[in-house]
């Protein structure tokens, strides 16, 4: 159920977006700047698009399941990050421009000071350890600590999409399309636009069909 009690400043009803259903109002790109940057602080020590789900679906009810699905959907194809492209959307949808741009800055806003600081934190510690080692060895030393990192990353990224997998519900289309997009990856190395260009229609195909399916037996049923 979407939020529909917010005003402008002079008390009457905010514009809804373009298409948008008649009654929902948008929410002030300060109320959602608020709530972007606590879900950036959260993102920092667990999956930043189940954060979004949780907070704005499930706590705050802010939109309908379906629309954040679809919305999810989006940010998995759009180019760059997809939870930042899925913040992107969703502020888009419950705040107009300036909630997407809310979004955005709140979201990226934790990540990229966390980054400074551990940047920053770096080169102090590369410097300090070449007083005590030689150079080879502080290089070394950083170059496990990269690969390291690395690692983390991807198991980070892999968990992320087999959780992904298990809210949908392991059905064979979507089996087969996260098997696809793997081998498409990992093995055939194909650029990231190929893989989506094949395996989206693939999907809606498949969602289409079992769809129709469900819908045949429930007008047979009736």
């Amino acid at each position: 159920m979407e939020r529909t009690g917010h005003r402008n400043a002079g008390g009457s009803p905010a514009a809804g977006p373009p298409g948008a259903a008649p009654g929902r109002t948008l929410l002030p790109a300060r109320v959602l700047l608020a709530c972007f940057l606590r879900l950036g602080l959260r993102s920092l020590r667990c999956d930043p698009v189940a954060a979004m789900e949780e907070d704005l679906l499930v706590r705050r009810r802010w939109l309908s399941e379906p629309g954040f699905r679809s919305l999810r959907a989006y940010g998995r194809v759009a180019p760059g990050v997809p939870a930042l492209s899925l913040a992107i959307a969703l502020g888009r949808h419950l705040g107009g421009m300036r909630g997407a741009i809310a979004a955005a800055v709140g979201m990226i806003a934790a990540p990229a000071a966390a980054a400074l600081t551990v940047g920053i934190l770096f080169v102090l510690g590369r410097q300090g350890l070449a007083r005590w080692m030689p150079a080879a060895t502080v290089d070394h030393v950083v170059a496990a600590a990269g690969t390291g990192a690395a690692a983390a990353s991807a198991g980070i990224a892999v968990a992320a999409g087999l959780g992904g997998l298990y809210r949908i519900g392991p059905t064979p289309g979507a089996v087969l399309t996260a098997l696809f997009m793997i081998v498409a990856l990992l093995l055939w190395r194909w650029p990231l636009v190929a893989v989506v260009a094949v395996a989206l229609p693939f999907s809606l195909a498949v969602t289409r069909r079992r769809d129709g399916k469900g819908g045949g037996h429930g007008r047979a049923g009736g």
